[in-house]
């Protein structure tokens, strides 16, 4: 369990700038010749009703053969400048998400995802209409057999209840008191089957829904699919697109472009109208840390050394542990500085006592202050740290879209944002807050975030390694599961490996993030655990 680790900032785009400008010049232009909606119209003969549809909504891909081919002998023109040029620029657009090649074609692959999700939903009725007679006709089959078993039992309660007044007939006669209980078939069998439960075993539906089921639970739990790179990018489709394929369910004539922290939060006004949305109201515990260095989830000492260090300052996901951790310093200047460590998701449940649960999830994906973000907030408020105040955040999953959504607010000063293994799109972040973002290749949890957006800067670096890899990342993913990436305990490890990582855009997160320490002074450190009240 220890692939590559690969890392993406501004340093490698600054590099490879010039040898790419030649190429984002012929994309861009080759772009701005583009009609979506003619591209659309040219994709296999479209319908008529498309030669209304306005520029900016695609069905398919969104560039003409004619066009391709036009972009193509541009990019001859860019490869004489020299092999050596070409060949970089061709690894950064295949292995740079921040680059301005990657993002042209990052968003000729989400149109045409849309679109082809879009075409999904509107032909889902139609499928479902087609395959209806093969769902009536094991449901009538069991409805049959059920029925026929019904009557069965009837008939075998008459025929054992005649019985039952025959034996005792026989017993009333001289001698009848020698016959044997249910000698003429008033009781059922010795292992207590009736008539009727034969005929329902004879029913082969249930054997052939079990079946299906089995199928269905292995495909979610097999680590090959959903612990895998693959499973990751089937998620981040599946979440990009959820909004194309929901437009065309309900009969739109184009796709629909819906952000998905919209959508969350949509979902989460929904739940707080129908009454499913737990209250917002909170008590917060506070328990006073030692200064004892140690494991993931120990309590702070002094200034962190490092991103690994910062991370292992967030507490572990227990249903029964803190959840946030916040750590207090201060400068000669009288200067504070707040360090606030976030655990991820600890309840399965929406709603109860603990609000880092699904419903927490969901309000925070939707960058909403309710829920896990306003406990945050109140554990924040109770540590004394005011608006305006100077924080440094920690995330672990649904801790990193805590995160994000506070900074978002704007209340406090976000200096910078740590995540660990959570799907925050770079976009949300405000600019000017420090972005450092850690993902494993074979976590679908960080696929919730959808294909992400370029944002390239100097505040912006994301790391990523496969850590399910080899035999021993194999053997853990079996006995992980499909989340076996998204143990906190490998982030750590990941953390620690960015910390020795010599890229010079791990060295400037690095700098930066120790930087923003400088001169500080620890003087408090608490650990909080937060229950709805």
């Amino acid at each position: 369990m220890s692939g590559t680790l690969s890392v993406v900032g501004e340093t490698a785009l600054a590099e490879a700038a010039a040898a790419l400008a030649a190429v984002s010049g012929a994309l861009d232009e080759a772009a701005s010749q583009l009609s979506l909606a003619e591209s659309a119209r040219d994709l296999a003969g479209a319908p008529a009703w498309l030669e209304g549809v306005p520029t900016g909504f695609a069905i398919g891909a969104n560039l003409t053969g004619a066009q391709v081919a036009a972009a193509g002998a541009r990019l001859q023109v860019v490869a004489a400048h020299g092999t050596a040029v070409a060949t970089h620029a061709q690894t950064l657009a295949a292995d740079l998400r921040y680059q301005e090649g990657e993002r042209l074609a990052a968003e000729a692959v989400r149109r045409a995802g849309g679109g082809a999700a879009w075409a999904v939903g509107v032909a889902l009725p139609a499928v479902v209409l087609a395959v209806t007679p093969f769902i009536a006709i094991p449901l009538l089959t069991s409805l049959a057999f059920a029925s026929v078993a019904a009557v069965v039992d009837v008939v075998e309660r008459g025929v054992r209840g005649v019985a039952g007044l025959a034996e005792d007939a026989v017993r009333s006669l001289p001698g009848g008191g020698a016959l044997e209980p249910g000698a003429f078939g008033s009781r059922p069998a010795d292992d207590g089957a009736s008539w009727g439960d034969v005929v329902r075993a004879a029913d082969p539906v249930p054997a052939f829904l079990d079946a299906l089921r089995a199928i269905g639970a292995s495909i979610v739990s097999s680590p090959e699919l959903f612990g895998s790179p693959l499973g990751q990018q089937l998620v981040r489709l599946g979440v990009e697109h959820v909004d194309s394929f929901a437009s065309g369910l309900v009969g739109l004539p184009v796709p629909l472009d819906v952000p998905e922290p919209a959508l969350a939060a949509g979902g989460a006004a929904l739940a707080t109208a129908v009454g499913v949305m737990p209250a917002a109201s909170f008590v917060v515990s506070r328990e006073r840390t030692k200064a004892v260095a140690g494991a993931a989830g120990a309590p702070a000492v002094g200034p962190p050394t490092g991103v690994g260090d910062l991370v292992a300052r967030i507490p572990a996901a227990r249903a029964d542990g803190p959840q946030v951790s916040i750590t207090s310093y201060e400068n000669e200047r009288g200067e504070v500085l707040h360090e606030v460590a976030i655990t991820g998701t600890s309840s399965q449940a929406f709603g109860g006592a603990n609000p880092f649960d699904h419903a927490g999830n969901l309000a925070a994906f939707g960058f909403s202050q309710e829920q896990s973000v306003a406990a945050v907030r109140q554990a924040m408020e109770d540590a004394g740290i005011r608006p305006g105040d100077a924080v440094v955040f920690a995330g672990y999953s649904q801790g990193s879209l805590v995160a994000a959504a506070i900074a978002a607010d704007g209340t406090y000063d976000a200096r910078s944002i740590v995540t660990i293994g959570g799907p925050v799109d770079p976009s949300r972040v405000p600019e000017g807050t420090q972005l450092v973002q850690l993902e494993h290749d074979e976590d679908p949890v960080v696929g919730l975030q959808g294909l992400p957006d370029a944002q390239p800067g100097a505040d912006r670096v994301r790391a990523t390694r496969p850590v399910l890899d080899g035999a021993e990342g194999r053997a853990a993913a079996e006995a992980g599961g499909p989340f076996a990436a998204h143990d906190q305990r490998l982030y750590v490890e990941t953390a620690q490996l960015f910390d020795r990582s010599d890229d010079r855009d791990a060295v400037r997160a690095r700098a930066a993030l120790a930087g923003l320490y400088e001169g500080y002074q620890q003087t408090s450190s608490a650990r909080y655990t937060v229950t709805r009240a």
